[in-house]
């Protein structure tokens, strides 16, 4: 059984389900290990609104006048948050003096001087640093969780900041392998159900509503409840956080259609997720690029870039797949995911 919303005419035609789409140009493998620093700063692009989002829930707790020692924790989460966000900007191969101006505004109460040190001082500095921070940031989590707990009344208030300990957490055991090298996503990966409760379905609403993208269940495949797909719910949710936050980008053009609807169905051992927005599409030239694992700027892909290519790697780390099946400019954009069903 198939389950369909009505869609409006023209301008949205449903993806086939039929048999497996062909990208435009054969997608290959790209090489996580060799771009540890540019997968650091995808982690925090894509996770970085679950996280963020339960910001201001703890800000919420600074107000509280019985807070307490929580402020000490909300400050603590927020800065160390993004002293890693910004340490992932930061290269060996950057001049000494640009270095060490840039760690002087992380860190302004210490003497970080990179001016005399070589590219491999430099690349040590900052792993170090990475490591000591991303300490601090996980010790703050685990101590501020029983007491953000008893101070959180308020329910919605409540699940938001579960949300950000357990994101924080997770993403802290993702960074760390990413820093240390021994990052294997093989390793990482679980079945997971394609609806019901903790599927693949609930990752698209729950981030959709995160990031404040408007979706539409256009078709749903009930005869694939009960299915399972290799996954793994964190690495999922940064695939779909960032086709989500590419196409927010995309539509922002756009005056009257500002949804993205979502297919998923099932065939030849694969389930497809289909993400198809009205926003301002994009060449076929962007499209190939795209397909290929060729890294564009956001200027003229309607916001695929850097990310997008990353996000292929973590899809094909899964068994899977993820590419633009079709696109035109000023026609919006279908982007397609492949997850392999499994027993």
């Amino acid at each position: 059984m198939i389950i369909k919303a009505k869609l409006p005419p023209g301008k949205f035609p449903t993806p086939s389900g039929d048999a497996r789409p062909q990208p435009a140009v054969e997608p290959h493998s790209t090489s996580l290990a060799d771009e540890s620093s540019a997968l650091f700063r995808l982690f925090f692009s894509a996770v970085s609104h679950e996280v963020a989002n339960s910001l201001q829930g703890l800000r919420t707790l600074d107000d509280d006048p019985i807070s307490g020692c929580g402020e000490r924790y909300t400050r603590d989460i927020i800065l160390n948050f993004n002293r890693l966000r910004s340490l992932g900007s930061l290269s060996p191969a950057m001049d000494g003096g640009r270095l060490t101006e840039e760690l002087a505004l992380l860190y302004p109460d210490e003497f970080l001087n990179a001016d005399y040190l070589d590219s491999f001082g430099k690349e040590a500095l900052i792993l170090g640093l990475k490591m000591r921070t991303l300490t601090d940031l996980r010790s703050s989590l685990i101590e501020a969780g029983p007491v953000f707990e008893a101070m959180a009344s308020d329910e919605s208030l409540r699940e938001n900041l579960d949300r950000a300990l357990t994101y924080g957490k997770m993403l802290c055991s993702a960074l760390e392998k990413i820093i240390l090298g021994n990052f294997d996503l093989s390793s990482e990966i679980v079945p997971q159900r394609v609806l019901g409760k903790s599927s693949v379905m609930r990752a698209l609403i729950s981030t959709a509503q995160e990031a404040r993208v408007e979706i539409q269940l256009s078709e749903i495949d009930a005869s694939l409840y009960g299915a399972k797909v290799l996954s793994n719910p964190l690495f999922l949710r940064l695939i779909i956080a960032n086709v989500f936050a590419n196409a927010k980008r995309a539509m922002e053009s756009t005056k009257d259609d500002r949804i993205v609807r979502i297919f998923i169905t099932g065939g030849e051992g694969l389930v497809f997720v289909r993400f198809m927005d009205g926003g301002c599409g994009m060449d076929a030239e962007t499209m190939a690029k795209l397909n290929s694992g060729i890294q564009t700027t956001t200027k003229q892909g309607g916001g695929h870039g850097i990310g997008f290519s990353y996000c292929r790697s973590l899809a094909e780390k899964l068994g899977g797949r993820l590419y633009v099946e079709q696109s035109e400019p000023g026609q919006g954009a279908t982007i397609a995911l492949e997850l392999t069903i499994t027993d």
